[in-house]
């Protein structure tokens, strides 16, 4: 048995496997950067770290209150980086909320997550797990408050994990984000586009990254993280 929890907001919880989420939009627009050819992400926290960074020839993508910094080469945009199609110089990441919590977790195995890969994230925390470990999925918030988006996504991968196989055994906040799920998957588009950063991102003309982002299972892929570095990881043949 696996024992599933779900924080909002980054904390010191431990967890032998952990999933940051940050659907809006961090967690996705790594995965699409990853997918697109980039060969590695690397989450910071500041500003002035990721121009450091990017002097000595990364790609810098990023933003602050939802709008691309300037300099930087992108927003914190999934179609953005999908639209550019570069491949074979990493990326950074600097964004107000996501970055921050990919940072937050050492000692522990982990995985970033959305609903673009939740089936494929689910399997990879399986695989990496073993029975009695607690698996921690970690929400990124916004400026310090839970947001609905990051629940929703929370409870696909945790729907997922079920559907894997999974013997669970979850907390109130496990279940609450599953059932959040389950009322949004007939309309995932919809779901985060009623949220608040949801509607803000749509004020912002970023409605489609909303979109790209609620599309269930669209990767195979899932991400994991070491020391604030995202790669893809490897997929395990199954017997």
């Amino acid at each position: 048995m696996l024992h599933l929890r779900y924080r909002a907001l980054p904390d010191s919880s431990p967890a032998e496997v952990v999933v940051v989420i940050d659907v809006l939009r961090a967690s996705t627009t790594a995965l699409a950067a990853l997918e697109s050819g980039v060969p590695s992400v690397h989450a910071v926290a500041e500003i002035e770290e990721a121009f450091r960074m990017g002097s000595r020839g990364m790609l810098v993508a990023g933003e602050r209150e939802g709008v691309r910094v300037d300099g930087f080469d992108y927003g914190n945009s999934p179609l953005e980086i999908v639209a550019a199609g570069r491949a074979g110089r990493p990326l950074v990441l600097c964004s107000t909320n996501g970055s921050r919590a990919m940072l937050a977790h050492g000692g522990a195995a982990v995985f970033i997550g959305c609903i673009r890969n939740a089936a494929a994230t689910a399997s990879a925390v399986f695989d990496a797990a073993s029975t009695g470990d607690a698996v921690l999925l970690q929400g990124s918030g916004q400026d310090g408050m839970p947001t609905e988006e990051d629940a929703i996504a929370a409870g696909a991968i945790g729907a997922a994990l079920a559907a894997a196989g999974a013997v669970l055994s979850l907390d109130a906040e496990a279940r609450s984000a599953v059932a959040a799920w389950t009322r949004a998957s007939d309309a995932p588009s919809d779901a985060l586009l009623s949220t608040p950063h949801g509607r803000y991102l749509a004020s912002l003309g970023l409605a489609g990254d909303v979109r790209y982002a609620s599309v269930l299972d669209a990767s195979r892929n899932a991400v994991r993280a070491h020391d604030g570095v995202l790669t893809l990881a490897p997929r395990r043949a199954r017997g």
